[in-house]
């Protein structure tokens, strides 16, 4: 069997990006019974969790590229909105400034700037200060590039895994 067969057979992945927010919570259930469910006679997708992590760059940068996905990614991250924002200090210390991030709609950060929005992530997240620089969830399907950040969303994801089903 060739590795291109082998990879070709093999489950896709989804990972979701979650935190002890309730509304996490409830689409980390979701997506664990469907999960459950779904992997019960074949294994349809591998399931990857992140908790309290945001996705990387180049994670963030390969799903950037539709309107639907730029949509649920300008929901989960805060600094995309073309509005003042209660940036926490943290934040303020690391260089970025909502002036020059400001008006970039539901485009995409560059690297620069969302590394330092990383970095400010990460040490808001070992400090253990509630912050507003990434809102989880995010449900990323990565083999079909979809995303999701809520219940009905997550369900719109997982058709595609139903398929065949009874």
């Amino acid at each position: 069997m060739s590795l291109f067969r082998t990879l070709q057979n093999s489950p896709g992945v989804i990972s979701i990006f979650t935190d002890a927010r309730p509304v996490s919570a409830k689409v980390y259930q979701t997506l664990n019974k469907a999960y459950e469910k779904l992997n019960s006679e074949k294994d349809k997708f591998q399931l990857d969790v992140a908790e309290n992590r945001m996705p990387t760059y180049d994670q963030y940068k390969s799903l950037v590229t539709n309107d639907k996905n730029k949509l649920v990614l300008d929901k989960c991250y805060p600094l995309l909105h073309d509005r003042e924002l209660d940036i926490p200090q943290t934040l303020k210390q690391t260089g970025i400034h909502y002036s020059t991030i400001k008006g970039l709609g539901p485009n995409m950060f560059n690297e620069g700037e969302y590394s330092m929005i990383y970095e400010a992530f990460e040490a808001l997240e070992k400090e253990k200060i509630r912050q507003s620089i990434f809102k989880a969830p995010l449900v990323v399907d990565w083999d079909h590039n979809v995303v999701a950040n809520d219940v009905e969303g997550l369900k719109t994801l997982l058709k595609q895994y139903e398929d065949g089903l009874d």
